[in-house]
């Protein structure tokens, strides 16, 4: 097996990093492949293929997110990290949710249920049937409980 260079240990370091927030190990999250600055959950069975068409692959398996100097989390890997933990999820009601998917932060009047957030502050933010909106930022002070880091309506409105 090759070693991996300098720069793919500090990238899968960021990815392990934010995963490490919600509790996750690096054996919990999957085999992670990473092509140029995208990380993507693959599957051991297409090492094979993967390394044959390494050069030329555009994607491979289910993209995570983007790295430069700090990691750009997708969709999927939230709701993945979401499936495998209950501790640092923030319930909201229906128009929170909404409001939330549009760019909106959270105020405290709309959390149905609160988990702890993370060490520096990250919860998912979940609807009331358990279906992952985006991440935040809890907040300690002030009207707003968390502040919107990334949510699902992101992508939506950036093709503008």
């Amino acid at each position: 097996m090759q070693r991996p260079s300098l720069r793919m240990r500090k990238s899968m370091s960021l990815l392990n990093e934010f995963c490490g927030e919600f509790g996750l190990t690096e054996e919990a999250l999957g085999q992670v492949t990473r092509l140029g600055k995208q990380c993507f959950l693959t599957l051991p069975r297409h090492n094979k293929l993967i390394a044959k068409y390494r050069k030329s692959l555009v994607s491979a398996g289910i993209y995570l997110g983007e790295e430069n100097k700090r990691l750009r989390p997708s969709p999927a890997l939230l709701e993945h990290i979401a499936a495998l933990t209950d501790e640092h999820k923030v319930v909201v009601d229906e128009k929170a949710a909404w409001l939330f998917l549009c760019g909106r932060d959270l105020f405290t009047k709309s959390i149905i249920s609160r988990g702890v957030p993370t060490r520096r502050g990250f919860v998912l933010v979940q609807n009331s049937r358990d279906e992952n909106l985006g991440f935040g930022l809890a907040k300690r002070r002030g009207n707003v409980a968390v502040k919107n880091l990334l949510d699902r309506g992101f992508f939506l409105r950036r093709e503008r």
